[in-house]
């Protein structure tokens, strides 16, 4: 196992809490953690706590890149409540949620009653064992995966800086350089994950926020797609919490089917479909009772040109069905 501590060796230079009642799992990862050349009691970036609140105030104080938390510390409710918070107010702090598979199954319900449940279930986790070079493994697999998180960081401090930069910026040619080599390695990897999970059943409606919008689309766009088995997300109807540009984003991105209405022309609409496009989800455009030149579009996707709201619903229709096939 001697690869293992030599690619171990680059995360215990991170700031590492660990939150754990369990003596036996603090010593092992300590063990884990120690480089051959450092003895296992010197360890000034990796600190073990065994309550909540002795975790907050080393967080608060010292603010640690990695958390590594056993949920059975305190009752389950409590736990969520702290990693909730945390998150909120230190959202750098990536977790590793360190525990047993009889823990993830006997608080199943309370993952699912529990506002966080459902966000804890997503993080990044690694089961309890007592074999140490089993441990070792699963330690770096972990890791590793927390070593994605902390490239996107460096990207997005990257960007920040060149944006704040007032002596010294970065010429077209360079910012060209910069976006070829870093950024789109990234959103590479986020369009290659379209042909690795299946998609889901949600259609992403792009349209004005009027009131004439809204009734175009509870009477016909939204009915439309709830017969053809679709979720309709509309987000000036369903406007989801946090920054709004990263809910357009997501919510796009976990679409199926895009589809926009050009009834009249919007910058926002544009770039939904831009956003839509780059995610490869299929598009459906269309104007209805208007004028516009739907041919004139650089984009691909079903075009539905409508003279009445019943031409609208039977197009429409149509051209779901159509963007179903493969």
């Amino acid at each position: 196992m001697d690869g293992a501590f030599d690619q171990l060796e680059k995360y215990v230079r991170h700031r590492i809490l660990i939150i754990d009642r369990d003596q036996l799992e603090v010593d092992r990862l300590r063990r884990i953690l120690s480089t051959p050349n450092e003895p296992t009691g010197t360890m000034p970036d990796r600190v073990m706590v065994g309550t909540l609140i002795e975790a907050k105030a080393y967080i608060e104080r010292d603010k640690p890149t990695i958390a590594v938390i056993d949920p059975a510390i305190d009752s389950s409710w409590e736990v969520l409540d702290f990693i909730a918070h945390v998150r909120e107010a230190y959202p750098n702090v990536i977790w590793l949620i360190n525990t047993t598979d009889y823990w993830w199954t006997t608080n199943e319900p309370i993952l699912e009653s529990h506002p966080f449940g459902s966000r804890l279930k997503s993080y990044y986790r690694r089961s309890k064992t007592p074999n140490e070079e089993e441990a070792k493994k699963s330690l770096l697999s972990a890791l590793n995966l927390c070593r994605d998180d902390f490239v996107l960081e460096l990207i997005r401090d990257t960007a920040s800086d060149i944006q704040a930069s007032q002596d010294k910026r970065m010429t077209q040619e360079q910012l060209g350089k910069f976006v070829s080599k870093a950024i789109r390695p990234v959103l590479s990897l986020f369009v290659e994950t379209r042909g690795i999970f299946p998609r889901s059943k949600i259609a992403f409606v792009s349209m004005g926020c009027g009131a004439s919008h809204k009734q175009l689309y509870e009477v016909i766009v939204a009915p439309t797609l709830h017969k053809a088995g679709y979720q309709a997300i509309a987000m000036p109807y369903q406007l989801r919490p946090g920054p709004i540009l990263d809910a357009f984003l997501a919510a796009i991105h976990e679409a199926s089917l895009f589809i926009a209405d050009l009834t009249e022309i919007r910058l926002d609409i544009m770039l939904e479909m831009g956003a839509a496009w780059a995610s490869r989800v299929p598009l459906i455009f269309f104007s209805h009772c208007s004028k516009l030149a739907m041919d004139q579009l650089p984009l691909p996707g079903a075009r539905i040109e409508s003279t009445s709201d019943e031409d609208l619903r039977e197009k429409l229709s149509a051209a779901i069905d159509d963007s179903a096939r493969p």
